[in-house]
């Protein structure tokens, strides 16, 4: 484009955007930004199909997991519910360590009314809590607070569909972590020879 000046201006060529059809791909400005699946470029059964996190396969393989490792835990939860509107949380304690020496975690689901609607809101008891969280990746669904999310919940990330089963919550630093990450490290490789 000319201007007044005399001098030409060149347009940046546009940012990348992702296929108009299916939204899979990348789309080319060449085909209308389409990929060359949905532009007919290329035949859609040679395409090597690349879904991640959204692999139905992957996530029956990771709904098989986390219901072998939270199978038991509806029956802490009325124990929970009651220690979690305890101002004290030594009970609260007490009974995550029983649930850590059996190896049963909480969803996310079951977590978020624990930490805000029994009791006080706060980080011990947060730290207390998120660290039993199997399906961290789903916390983002919940309106938890920035640092359960940071700590607790990968940032908001999903888990790499490469390794599996996905890595385990962290732990919040309380004495016994250790054992618990070698038991969970045990379940883990027990797990996946199923």
């Amino acid at each position: 484009m000319l201007l007044r000046s005399g001098l030409h201006y060149k347009l940046p060529p546009p940012s990348p955007k992702m296929c108009l059809d299916c939204t899979k791909y990348w789309g080319n400005p060449n085909w209308k930004m389409k990929c060359s699946v949905c532009s007919g470029h290329v035949d859609k059964d040679s395409v090597s199909p690349y879904w991640g996190f959204e692999d139905p396969e992957y996530q029956k393989e990771l709904e098989k997991w986390v219901s072998a490792t939270t199978e038991e835990s509806n029956n802490y939860m009325p124990l929970l519910k009651i220690a979690a509107t305890k101002i004290n949380t030594k009970i609260l304690k007490d009974i995550l360590m029983m649930m850590r020496s059996k190896l049963v975690f909480i969803t996310a689901e079951q977590a978020y009314p624990l930490l805000r609607n029994s009791g006080t809101d706060s980080t011990e008891k947060s730290h207390l809590i998120c660290q039993f969280i199997i399906d961290w990746w789903n916390m983002k669904k919940y309106p938890y607070n920035s640092t359960e999310m940071c700590y607790f919940g990968n940032f908001g990330d999903d888990p790499d569909s490469f390794k599996f089963p996905p890595p385990l919550p962290n732990s919040s630093g309380n004495p016994g972590c250790n054992i618990f990450r070698n038991s969970l490290d045990k379940l883990r490789k027990n797990l996946t020879k199923q």
